[in-house]
């Protein structure tokens, strides 16, 4: 057994000697037998960059002789600065990862967070553990942007919005497009800014695209408001613009003129008046207005009002009409107010003349028949003892000596009792609508605008409609007998304690009834001539069946409606009630 491991070793010996002679008579005998060659490690970039911007860093890492058994390694750290590298793929590399260099030529990006001087620590190293270090220097700043303030009038409403434009442009082009943070404080009053109709307060942070954006700032106090906004970049960078912004209450402009600068005394005067707002509307107004000594009230919207009292008016044109009672000159001072407290006056000078005018008033009637609910003709005339002035006015009031009759139709409008009626000088037609059969007067009164009245009354002698009075009965006749009795149903339009009756010397022509059949369910109507009806002395009646079983009565206890019509056409009102037995 030695004997062989002798000769194991002897050949070991010989195969490793026959090696060695190989790669020593070999071209790549150096390498083999030396390969711990040197390197150099350098870089390129540009020292001066900025927050959140890549800045290209190449790397030369050079060997003395290429070996191929020899590999290449890096890694990086940071002092007192926050970044790192990307590859350029947009790859992240953590500081103190080991990078493995299949390149002798590469780049990344380094990326700065923050702004100072980056000091960046960068060892390379081969497999034969030669280093090598860089220290790589990076001067980083924010980037700059444009930050404009720009009043989208010179005049702030109080409680309204009045736009702002911001204009924010980057001035260089990064990777980081995010929105700009901004926020603003008020000094000298207090107001707020929205931004697409969101409400922010001050301090409050709200975002803003590069560009061009509108916001609005709304104002709570007047005077001189200093805006101040507050741009905040995405990298960190932060510029302040002020804005002076001039606060006032809304405004608006009043006039009031008057149609008449002469008048009589008691004539109304149309003033037209006009509110014009200036800047955006949602005002409410109120007015009211003063007339030193004179004498004299304002109508507007149906109401009359005294000098001093306050009443609402709306935006834009309207009118009222003053009338003085007085003699001489109103000075007639109108006071507007605004919701926002703004006042505004308007004077206007109207002359009022003492003026008389006497006149004579008949009221006459058509000589028609007059029945109750047809209209029937009157005619006013005024008629002016002297020369008739054209600015004087008449107006006609009436009532009626008893109860109410009925009610005047004028120009398409009606009046009822104590209700002013606009006359037309001279003749006037009116249309009297009577509400009773019974006769009245009617008293009327007309004033004109110079005060003196005169009044006239006038009996108006209606055709009464007749008056019906009925009743119902159920009657057994022809009693005896092996048959028994006959049954009948009879309306009584007269009979020993009262009667149906026509006034105004007409006559009773006809009689209707409608009954209710209960055999079939439905009413029944009967017309009959008054002439036509049975009974003797005052007793008149109709009759309506007879028949020989009662049961086969078709009206028995039955309800009915009778009316009658005299020989002027009147009907007379409905008469209801129920068939008795009797």
């Amino acid at each position: 057994m030695k004997k062989h491991a002798n000769i194991i070793k002897a050949l070991f010996g010989l195969f490793t000697f026959l090696i060695l002679l190989f790669f020593g008579c070999s071209k790549d005998f150096d390498p083999i037998i030396l390969d711990n060659f040197d390197f150099n490690f350098t870089e390129e970039h540009d020292e001066d960059g900025f927050v959140f911007t890549p800045t290209k860093t190449s790397f030369s890492l050079i060997p003395e002789k290429e070996i191929t058994t020899v590999s290449y390694h890096m890694k990086y750290n940071i002092s007192d600065a926050e970044g790192y590298f990307l590859t350029i793929e947009g790859d992240t590399i953590k500081a103190n990862d080991t990078l493995n260099v299949s390149k002798l030529n590469f780049a990344y990006n380094y990326m700065p967070l923050n702004t100072g001087i980056h000091k960046v620590k960068v060892i390379a190293w081969d497999s034969n553990s030669n280093k090598k270090e860089l220290e790589l220097l990076y001067d980083t700043k924010f980037s700059d942007f444009s930050f404009l303030l720009n009043k989208g009038s010179n005049k702030f409403i109080i409680n309204s919005k009045t736009p702002i434009n911001v204009t924010l442009i980057r001035n260089i082009v990064t990777d980081e497009e995010n929105e700009f943070v901004m926020t603003y404080q008020v000094e000298n009053g207090t107001g707020k800014l929205y931004y697409e109709d969101e409400e922010y307060g001050e301090g409050k942070e709200f975002l803003l695209p590069k560009g061009q954006s509108e916001l609005s700032y709304l104002p709570e106090t007047l005077g001189e408001h200093k805006l101040i906004v507050t741009a905040k970049a995405p990298d960190g960078a932060t510029k302040t613009e002020e804005l002076i912004l001039m606060v006032l209450n809304k405004d608006y402009l009043f006039t009031a003129n008057a149609l008449d600068t002469d008048e009589f005394t008691g004539n109304p005067v149309a003033v037209n008046f006009n509110i014009s707002e200036l800047d955006v509307g949602g005002e409410t107004y109120t007015m009211f207005y003063t007339s030193g000594d004179s004498n004299g009230s304002l109508e507007y919207d149906g109401q009359t009002y005294a000098p001093g009292e306050i009443f609402s008016v709306p935006v834009g044109s309207f009118t009222g009409t003053y009338t003085g009672i007085s003699e001489g000159n109103h000075v007639i001072i109108f006071n507007v107010r605004s919701s926002s407290d703004v006042p505004k006056t308007a004077t206007v000078n109207i002359q009022y003349i003492k003026y008389e005018e006497f006149f004579d008033l008949t009221v006459s009637q058509s000589s028609q028949d007059k029945y109750e609910n047809q209209p029937f003709l009157l005619t006013a005339v005024t008629s002016a003892t002297s020369e008739h002035d054209l600015k004087v006015t008449y107006n006609m009031t009436f009532n009626f000596t008893g109860a109410t009759a009925g009610f005047i139709t004028y120009k398409g409008r009606s009046y009822r009792e104590g209700e002013s009626i606009p006359l037309d000088y001279g003749s006037t037609p009116l249309q009297f609508y009577p509400q009773t059969d019974e006769n009245f007067t009617i008293n009327f009164r007309v004033e004109n605008s110079t005060g003196i009245a005169q009044t006239v009354s006038e009996p108006i002698t209606m055709f009464k409609k007749p008056m019906v009075k009925v009743k119902g009965e159920k009657h057994n006749i022809s009693c005896g007998g092996w048959n028994g009795c006959d049954y009948t149903v009879r309306i009584h339009t007269c009979w020993d304690v009262s009667c149906s009756e026509a006034f105004n010397g007409a006559s009773l022509q006809r009689v209707e009834v409608r009954i209710w059949n209960r055999k079939s369910g439905k009413w029944d109507t009967f017309l009959f001539s008054y002439n036509d009806a049975r009974g003797t002395g005052v007793n008149r009646y109709f009759t309506l069946e007879t028949m020989g079983k009662e049961n086969d009565l078709k009206y028995l206890d039955q309800r009915y409606e009778v009316r009658i019509q005299d020989s002027n056409g009147q009907w007379s009102e409905t008469e209801r009630g129920s068939i008795i037995r009797v």
